[in-house]
């Protein structure tokens, strides 16, 4: 049995969470369920933003593998995307970017490939950390782009891997490497931003 003194009273370890934590959990929580209403009964059923960033990223990709063989095997082609009613809904403009290798399809990207979602979560914990808005901004508008650039090259090697002999590893490089590289590489941009904070607040610290 646990008593009121262990070391490991949750009670304890409750109280002694900094209020900053809180603060932080509160605005996220909050800025979570407004990003949710804002997707779901606004962007999604139009639509707009999600296609606009498939075919940007479909795009984008083509124009690298392209680009990097100095040849024009490549091309893309956005198409009406072909789902479950339960999925995607009935008469929603869902639509996919292919992209093919000499008149081959090689790989489809879609609203779960377009990095809106990762994009939401990297401006949501900038926004609820404390800093200048100024600075903010800055990293919002980088962040984004650089989260872009890393989802573009995510889809170019991915493709690669299915022109190559590796294409048996697919599913694998899809659904857990170049995802667990793309998250850690959110994670570093959050790293950087949180390091920057604490340089500058350490400097004017030292100042006072």
């Amino acid at each position: 049995m646990i008593s009121s003194h262990s070391p490991f009273n949750l009670r304890s370890l409750w109280l002694q969470i900094p209020r900053q934590v809180w603060l932080f959990l509160g605005k996220a929580l909050l800025l979570f369920v407004v990003w949710k209403m804002v997707y779901v009964f606004w962007l999604y059923p139009g639509q707009e933003l999600d296609n606009w960033l498939v075919k940007t990223v479909g795009q984008h990709a083509t124009m690298v593998l392209n680009g990097s063989a100095n040849q024009n095997n490549y091309s893309d082609l956005l198409e009406p995307a072909v789902t479950k009613g339960d999925v995607s809904g009935p008469g929603l403009p869902l639509m996919k970017s292919q992209i093919y290798f000499r008149g081959k399809r090689v790989l489809g990207i879609m609203n779960g490939c377009n990095g809106l979602e990762l994009m939401a979560l990297y401006v949501g914990f900038i926004i609820c950390f404390t800093g200048p808005w100024l600075r903010k901004l800055g990293f919002i508008a980088w962040g984004i782009l650089a989260i872009h650039v890393v989802n573009v090259l995510r889809c170019v090697f991915l493709v690669l891997i299915m022109n190559s002999t590796l294409r048996p590893w697919f599913d694998l490089a899809h659904h857990y490497v170049f995802t667990i590289l793309v998250y850690g590489f959110v994670f570093l941009l959050w790293h950087f931003y949180v390091k920057g904070i604490v340089k500058t607040e350490k400097r004017n610290v030292a100042k006072a």
